[in-house]
């Protein structure tokens, strides 16, 4: 694994060391004078490694790193008024020194056992001397020195992951710590830190971020007596339990629940022989030398086409099988984030294509495209289960699956029963229904375990023009909220099944023998009413078809038709053939009168934030001129579904749906009639905010309450 803060203390201090003696006394001193990179330049994407000397890129020059690089043992200073910039780039052992006007600028990288500082004595007496920005990024051994000086680094890391790290001490300019801490110039937003040292003046600059297993030095001991004003700071803490303190105007609250908010990094990554790799990097195996001359390094071969993540195989020892098909299809669901939008589910084939390969080595699984760690690691139990199922695992075949859109990323277990069922089809020779699309996580004992964005993943699923769709038992709660949201026609236009092993995956998967109508008697009086002895599905969806048809004449709802004892008897004897038949239980309770009319409080709280997102949006811009500026037409939609849906969510939200709304409404007031002088826009700016603050505080207290923790947590 990598080495462990503590003893990256040490190398801190001698690249610290390193960087002052390249400062020198004078500007004539500095390295990269001597020895410059004269012009701006945009270096290819390859492997470099550096001899060791530092580079030097000279005033007003700019460097832009083409993505798909592997950079070791490089040593930079950047001179004033420079730019560094790239994405999808891994540096290892780099050191980078930015000077006055500097920037550097980084989305999609890993930052290896590296160390960033702002060198040369002068600083900007009116703004932060550099400007560093990093996005999606993996900061692992190493960022900063002990101190940071707010006149020297303008800071602002979005969805960073950072491991294994001493955070710096955060000297703010003049002392004035509230102004300062927290500004969109000098921010860590939804970070994750991982084995971190954490400092009480660094907590001032995160705004919603989670620590895992790190150590706080504790209170008092970074700012004392220099919060001159009220600040609050709120820690999402798991590991060793920290006490919330307060000291004089310094509130520090640390909680152990959940967020609802997505912190780190997404970027794939696994460790190996105690490296990070970036996920699908593919470099040339020689690098590239770099070497102070002056000028741009030449041009690398081009990279070998992008690979995937490593092979996942069975165990040696274990008894050969042999493949009975050669390529299998099917209907995987997966969701992809949209920022600000939720996220979007799809239909999404996915396929299986056997080619040989040695015929003594093991069976190798593998995606030929870039996925993400969380799908590599349900490969791997994928291949477990298959391998216990199958008594065995076959030889001298490799089996790549392949996503129909290469290009959106992908990562989540959702897939895993996927490709179970896919390669077991290969195994034991059975095709799988194409009108099928199945979501799920897999235990290596054959358990299937809940995924997220199951309603998005139906709603994809309908719009792919799949007739069923397969998801875990546990998200059985999710489908009676698309219920209370969407009404009983959304579950009529397609059958939903609850699956808790692959078991009965299978038994939904498999392609069921053609049958007419009046052949549903006499099969079920054969096959009875054991799924797993069944064809499959076939029989109750012939019926469900006939309920299809009924709800559905010519397409159009007829919502008084859930009353009709015909179809509530069809839908009966559906649950009967099919018990798992999600679709049938929840519109047989409608139709009876007895189904949900309210929320789960999952449910309620994404169905509350997804109206709200103009509100939210103006709320986070704490400045009453910005929130003026918000949308007029948004926040009146947004308000409307708010007041909406009020009697379909659960109660235990309502006081903070309802501030949410009240800040709303006072909003649109602001916009509707404008204050005409500055002692009513004073009064109305107090009220915008006092109603701000109740949303934040309502919205906190719901997310605080151990009920609804314990609820979501399940």
């Amino acid at each position: 694994m990598i080495p462990a803060a503590l003893s990256f203390r040490r190398i801190i201090l001698l690249c610290g060391a390193l960087m002052l003696a390249a400062m020198g006394a004078g500007a004539q001193e500095v390295p990269w004078l001597k020895n410059p990179w004269e012009e701006s330049m945009s270096i290819p994407a390859g492997r470099y490694k550096g001899p060791g000397q530092l580079f030097g890129l000279h005033k007003d020059h700019a460097i832009t790193w083409e993505p798909g690089s592997l950079v070791e043992d490089l040593h930079l200073n950047m001179g004033t008024s420079t730019r560094f910039t790239g994405s999808r780039i891994h540096f290892r052992r780099a050191t980078v020194g930015v000077s006055l006007w500097g920037r550097f600028e980084f989305s999609d990288s890993i930052f290896e056992a590296c160390y960033f500082a702002k060198i040369n004595p002068w600083y900007d007496t009116a703004n932060s001397s550099t400007k560093w920005r990093l996005t999606n990024c993996v900061i692992a051994d190493g960022y900063m020195g002990d101190h940071v000086l707010v006149m020297d680094c303008s800071i602002r890391a979005i969805n960073c992951t950072f491991i294994n790290m001493w955070t710096p001490h955060i000297h703010y300019r003049d002392g004035k710590v509230v102004e300062q801490a927290g500004q969109d110039w000098m921010k860590f937003e939804r970070c994750r830190f991982v084995n971190c040292e954490i400092r009480e003046s660094f907590l001032l600059l995160c705004k919603e971020c989670v620590f895992e297993n790190c150590h706080f030095r504790g209170a008092g001991k970074d700012l004392p007596g220099l919060v001159k004003a009220p600040f609050k700071v709120k820690v999402w803490w798991q590991g060793k339990a920290v006490p919330s303190y307060q000291t004089g105007n310094l509130s520090v609250e640390f909680t152990s629940t959940l967020p609802t908010f997505k912190a780190g990094a997404a970027l794939p990554y696994t460790v190996r022989n105690k490296q990070l790799l970036m996920t699908g990097l593919n470099v040339p195996e020689t690098p590239v030398i770099l070497a102070s001359r002056g000028k741009a390094p030449p041009k690398p071969a081009p990279a070998a086409p992008s690979k995937t993540g490593d092979p996942v195989t069975g165990t040696e020892g274990a008894a050969v099988i042999s493949l009975a098909k050669k390529s299998a299809a099917i209907n995987a669901l997966l969701v992809v984030d949209l920022p600000g939008q939720g996220v979007a589910g799809a239909a999404a084939k996915l396929s299986a294509l056997s080619y040989p390969i040695n015929a003594a080595a093991l069976a190798e699984l593998q995606f030929n495209q870039e996925v993400g760690p969380s799908m590599q690691t349900a490969l791997r139990e994928v291949v477990k289960c298959l391998q216990i199922r199958h008594q065995g695992w076959p030889r001298g075949e490799r089996l790549e699956l392949s996503f129909a859109d290469k290009f959106i990323p992908k990562d989540g277990p959702s897939a895993a029963v996927a490709c179970a069922l896919l390669v077991d089809s290969m195994l034991g020779n059975w095709e799988i229904d194409p009108a099928l699309a199945v979501t799920g996580d897999l235990n290596a004992d054959g358990s299937v375990q809940p995924v997220g964005g199951v309603s998005g993943k139906i709603r994809g699923a309908t719009k792919a023009g799949c007739q069923r769709v397969a998801l875990p038992l546990k998200n059985a709660a999710a489908v009676s909220d698309i219920l209370v949201l969407d009404g009983p026609e959304a579950l009529v236009r397609i059958e939903v099944f609850t699956i808790k092993d692959l078991d009965e995956a299978k038994a939904l998967a498999r392609k069921a023998p053609d049958m007419q109508a009046d052949q549903v008697g006499q099969a079920n009086e054969v096959f009875g009413s054991d799924p797993a002895a069944s064809p499959g599905p076939g029989l109750a969806s012939i019926l469900f078809g006939d309920v299809r048809r009924m709800l559905l004449p010519r397409g159009k709802w007829v919502p008084a038709g859930l009353r009709d004892r015909n179809v509530q008897a069809k839908l009966t004897e559906i649950i009967r053939l099919q018990p798992n038949h999600l679709s049938a239980q929840l519109l047989l309770s409608a139709g009876r009168g007895a189904a949900p009319v309210r929320l789960t409080i999952q449910g309620s709280i994404e169905a509350m934030d997804d109206a709200a997102v103009s509100i939210l949006q103006a709320i986070k811009l704490k400045e009453v001129n910005d929130m003026t500026k918000v949308g007029r037409d948004d926040l009146g939609k947004a308000v409307l579904k708010l007041k909406s849906s009020r009697t379909r969510m659960d109660p235990r939200i309502l006081p903070a749906l309802d501030a949410l709304t009240a800040f709303g409404q006072e909003l649109r007031a602001w916009q509707d009639q404008p204050p005409r002088n500055r002692p009513l826009a004073t009064k109305m700016a107090a009220t915008l905010m006092a109603t701000a603050n109740e949303a934040n505080r309502q919205r906190e207290l719901l997310m605080n309450n151990r009920d609804v923790v314990e609820e979501l947590m399940k």
